[in-house]
């Protein structure tokens, strides 16, 4: 009934008055220029703090963008599963009119130009569009708990751990040495890209069967409303709902969960970054150093 009135307001106001994926590559470099063992600097780095300065680089260099590109590209395939056309009455209509007595007959109602069809039509999309990516972000909290940021520091304490624990002649379980962080950094870079990939293609296959069939069917319902009030409204056309169901997806040449993937994996890093994994670890490692 929300959307119902969102519609209904706004738009009555405006038309009376006028696959498999590359692994996401989550770690920019800082310069372009390797470091050498000889040059290393040898420094305890604390673990925790290291951690949590990965995943708030990961949630808000990245993340947050593919979660917005994401809900965008959701209410686009929506709006390609939604068709409405405009016809004019049907003939029983009129006859039906022109044989009730005198007394009975209502005023006539308002009519639309195309013009205005065409400023509801689209009012009409951009509201399914908000709508839509409205409902998203509490879909994606149910299933997007693993690229949370305490399970991304979690994960990234873990491979630390694994391959950094005994390095470097370094006795204190809650720091690393940062000469392992900086030779292991291709190891440890493409640990935590193929996570990330992992973990969102799960993410896009639970959106894609088991929220979005039931979201589009939702949006439908609600879509149904708005259009038989507009019809009931005004005279001289009637709109038609035609929606294509969700399922229909799985025959496409490319699935939903592939097309998420690519926007995901498309670079996001400024000119500046060159994705140079030793550089990266190294200059967080400078930030975490204990």
């Amino acid at each position: 009934m929300l959307f119902l009135a969102f519609i209904a307001g706004i738009t009555l106001l405006s038309v009376v008055s006028d696959t498999w994926a590359a692994p996401i590559t989550v770690t920019p470099s800082i310069s372009s220029h390797p470091i050498t063992r000889a040059e290393m600097e040898r420094f305890s780095v604390q673990i925790d703090s290291f951690a949590q300065l990965i995943a708030t680089h990961w949630q808000f260099d990245h993340f947050e963008s593919i979660i917005s590109g994401t809900y965008k590209e959701i209410a686009n395939q929506f709006q390609n599963h939604v068709q409405i056309t405009v016809q004019s009455p049907a003939r029983q209509h009129a006859f039906q009119n022109s044989q009730k007595p005198a007394s009975t007959i209502q005023p006539a109602l308002p009519s639309l130009d195309i013009m205005d069809l065409e400023v509801l039509k689209s009012q009409i999309f951009a509201a399914i569009q908000a709508h839509t990516e409205g409902n998203l972000p509490v879909a994606w909290d149910k299933f997007g708990d693993k690229l949370g940021r305490q399970a991304i520091e979690g994960f990234v304490k873990q491979i630390l751990t694994n391959h950094c624990k005994d390095y470097d002649n370094e006795k204190d379980l809650q720091k690393v040495s940062s000469v392992c962080l900086a030779e292991k950094a291709d190891q440890l870079s493409a640990e935590l890209d193929r996570y990330v990939s992992r973990h969102l293609t799960d993410i896009f296959d639970a959106l894609d069967k088991h929220v979005l069939p039931d979201m589009l069917m939702h949006t439908t319902n609600d879509l149904k409303n708005v259009l038989d009030y507009f019809n009931s409204a005004f005279t001289g056309q009637e709109f038609v709902l035609d929606v294509t169901p969700w399922q229909s997806q799985q025959q496409e040449q490319v699935p939903l969960t592939d097309r998420l993937l690519q926007l995901a994996t498309q670079p996001q890093a400024t000119a500046q970054e060159d994705h140079h994994p030793t550089d990266f670890f190294s200059h967080y490692a400078s930030l975490a150093r204990s």
